[in-house]
């Protein structure tokens, strides 16, 4: 008895005309990543480690970062990641 009562209060909730129509967002066709004028530190009153870093990664390409240690390669995939927020610039993926 109680699982026909469930049932019918959830046939209920199911039933209901939505008063609005749901908000659908379009995606994209293409999903490159572009970085402008990029600028980022670690700490607020920190020096710079990124400077005006632009970095175009069209969909399907294939990238190398490449650099010593410590040159920021790890920092710009975290960037993109949203790991750590930029100091300045965009990043649009």
């Amino acid at each position: 008895m109680f699982i026909t009562a469930s049932i019918k209060r959830i046939h209920n909730v199911l039933s209901v005309t939505p008063l609005y129509e749901p908000f659908i967002p379009t995606i994209p066709n293409t999903f490159g990543i572009e970085m402008a004028h990029i600028d980022f530190r670690y700490e607020e009153d920190g020096p710079d480690v990124l400077e005006n870093i632009n970095l175009s990664l069209p969909e399907g390409s294939f990238t190398a970062l490449v650099g010593p240690s410590g040159s920021g390669k790890t920092t710009i995939v975290n960037l993109i990641a949203r790991m750590w927020e930029v100091t300045d610039g965009v990043i649009t993926i």
